[in-house]
């Protein structure tokens, strides 16, 4: 408000406030006094002012303009009054003039509550006008708010509208998106969108058909943002997707086509672009977990345990910190511990590297590739769902950036920490306790920062055996001891190739112990040894592929000599044995998606139920594999 007028205001505020004297004598007959007519004229000028300080009601009339179906022939909108957001005001809506509806406004809805334009948001309305105006025929739609001071009638904004209701029904209308040709397990999909014209908030039922035979029903409800951009559908919440790796016969074209039925008739209706031709690649083994247990941001399945009967799994996640899930029987899975065990990504516990079984136990270890600001960590649980922390920051130090790997040995729970400023450290405990934490090897076993990670430990011939991988262009080193406290080196340099310069895992199979590496150069290698001192190798070249550069998991399952190889090329491959000599691939490479990758070593390799199960990461997040025998 402009001074001027303020100061007006004030100065007839001012007189109204001056009292002023009457006396009896001025009274005369029926007449009023002077007094009665000062008064008088005070109470004229008090309505004066209150029009003149009385808002009118603000509001707008929504958007069901032009043709539209019996089901959106309506008039919508808000309406509040800025003297009074609490008061619900009336509505009163014309047709082509003529009053043909009343309403109230004070229905909720959460734009409104958010804008704070009324109290709680419910200053709404809408009015079906379906039966009120004459169809197929084009109405100037007028909307009124009446004042609740004045009862003044007054338009809200953007009205009046143009509004046709026309009788004609419109079947839906949607779209088959992309995916067709070969494709592998992940993308074994049908997908797309759907809106019905007639009310675009229905949630529409669409069927899948494979070469003609129905495979799947689905509502498309789901939300997509480029729906919601596009303006597609409200909210975007029209778009469905349909795995169908497991509904349709794999390594065979399939006419694929997507139909949604009308929500007014019944009637199913072919949406675009389909159908389409899709294939889908056979990965030579089975999901058992939705990707990621439905989070994509599980990038990877890094560890599996065996713990009282139950299978327990990690997820890493580098945004949110990684979690364990527990399942009976390998397909319903319950998380068990929260995000990070509470910690934050910037401070710990993106990944849990490593879990093991030790006195009733089980314990694991978290951490990070890079050092943090609370290091490494040992959690334990007697029943797998409450968990206590049995070593922080590193159990001292905190340049142990997390605890990679564990073994049970001789009544002790050996943990290895990973140290990339001073090489690789080995601890144990004979309890597991918080303060029961004796260091046994540091620095790399001697050799410093270059051996910064210890692979793997196992129990061969009564000796402790560390496998110790190292920076690039620095052989891997295996290490064995009696007792736990004084080492041996039994293999230096990458078992004589310096290109050998990192170890996967370590096992024990027929009396041999094998161990795995990677080489950039040449591809992976396999080498075994009868006594833990000489070693003989029996694959080379990465089985044949050279892009095949690291043997990450070994294990054995059904009398045979599992292996789990990455290949950046074409994905990981998968080879079995029976006497460490012959190999077949089991698997599809990558499971036939280039871009998947076994877990750490092989700490995410499992047998649990009778099967054989290893984690991998995923283009929708993690997953736990089913291998065949």
């Amino acid at each position: 408000m402009k001074r001027r007028t303020l100061l007006v205001l004030v100065v007839v505020l001012s007189l109204l406030m001056i009292p002023v004297p009457v006396r009896a004598s001025t009274m005369v007959g029926n007449h009023p006094s002077n007094a009665q007519k000062i008064t008088s004229d005070n109470h004229s000028l008090s309505a004066d002012l209150a029009d003149i300080l009385n808002a009118l009601p603000e509001g707008h009339h929504d958007n069901f303009a032009g043709v539209q179906s019996p089901f959106l022939c309506r008039t919508e909108g808000w309406a509040a009054d800025p003297d009074d957001r609490v008061v619900d005001l009336n509505i009163r809506i014309f047709s082509d003039g003529v009053e043909i509806a009343q309403t109230v406004a004070d229905t909720f809805r959460q734009d409104l509550a958010d804008a704070g334009v009324c109290q709680e948001g419910t200053c709404s309305f809408s009015v079906n006008l379906w039966g009120l105006i004459t169809p197929n025929v084009d109405h100037v739609i007028l909307v009124q708010a009446q004042d609740a001071q004045t009862g003044e009638w007054s338009n809200i904004y953007d009205t009046p509208k143009t509004l046709n209701c026309s009788e004609q029904n419109f079947l839906p209308v949607g779209y088959h998106d992309a995916w067709e040709g070969t494709q592998s397990y992940f993308y074994c999909l049908a997908e797309g969108w759907v809106i019905d014209p007639n009310d675009p908030t229905l949630d529409l039922t669409v069927k899948i058909l494979s070469d003609g035979v129905e495979v799947a029903q689905v509502l498309a409800g789901d939300y997509r943002p480029d729906l919601e951009q596009g303006n597609a559908c409200p909210e975007g919440t029209c778009s469905f997707k349909v795995d169908l790796a497991t509904l349709i016969s794999p390594n065979i074209d399939h006419s694929i086509m997507i139909q949604a039925q009308d929500a007014q008739t019944g009637e199913w209706v072919t949406l675009n672009n389909s159908p389409k031709t899709l294939n889908c690649i056979n990965p030579g083994a089975q999901p058992i977990i939705p990707y990621g247990f439905g989070n994509p941001g599980n990038f990877a399945v890094e560890a599996l345990e065996v713990f009282d009967d139950n299978l327990y799994a990690e997820a890493t996640n580098y945004s949110e910190g990684a979690t364990i899930w527990r399942s009976a029987d390998s397909a319903a899975w319950t998380q068990v511990t929260s995000p990070g065990f509470d910690s934050t990504y910037s401070a710990n516990n993106p990944i849990v590297f490593d879990m093991v079984t030790f006195k009733d136990q089980l314990y694991a270890g978290t951490g990070n590739w890079e050092n943090t600001p609370s290091a490494g960590q040992i959690w334990r649980s007697a029943n797998g769902t409450d968990w206590s922390l049995v070593a922080a920051n590193g159990l001292g130090n905190l340049a142990n950036a997390g605890f990679t790997t564990f073994v049970s040995f001789q009544g002790r729970i050996y943990a290895a920490a990973l140290n990339r400023e001073e090489g690789a450290e080995l601890w144990r405990s004979s309890t597991g306790n918080a303060g029961d934490w004796q260091r046994v090897a540091s620095d790399g076993f001697g050799g410093g920062s270059a051996y910064y990670i210890i692979t793997s430990l196992t129990s061969f011939n009564r000796q402790l055996l560390a496998t110790v991988e190292a920076t690039a262009g620095t052989g891997a080193q295996v290490w064995r001891s009696s007792n736990g406290t004084n080492w041996t080196l039994v293999a230096g340099n990458g078992f004589g190739d310096s290109n050998n310069y990192q170890t996967g895992s370590s096992v024990v199979y027929r009396g041999q112990l094998y161990v795995t590496t990677r080489n950039d150069v040449t591809g992976a290698q396999l080498w075994r040894s009868s006594d833990g001192v000489k070693w003989d190798q029996v694959v080379s070249n990465g089985f044949g592929d050279v892009n095949n550069v690291k043997i990450e998991s070994l294990t054995t399952y059904a009398g045979a000599l599992y292996a789990a190889v990455n290949n950046p090329v074409t994905g990981v491959e998968i080879w079995r044995s029976s006497d460490s000599v012959h190999w077949t691939q089991i698997n599809t490479d990558g499971f036939g998606d280039a871009s998947i990758f076994v877990s750490l070593w092989s700490n995410g390799t499992a047998v649990f139920d009778g099967k054989y199960l290893i984690g991998s990461s995923g283009p929708y997040g993690g997953v736990i594999w089913q291998l065949p025998r």
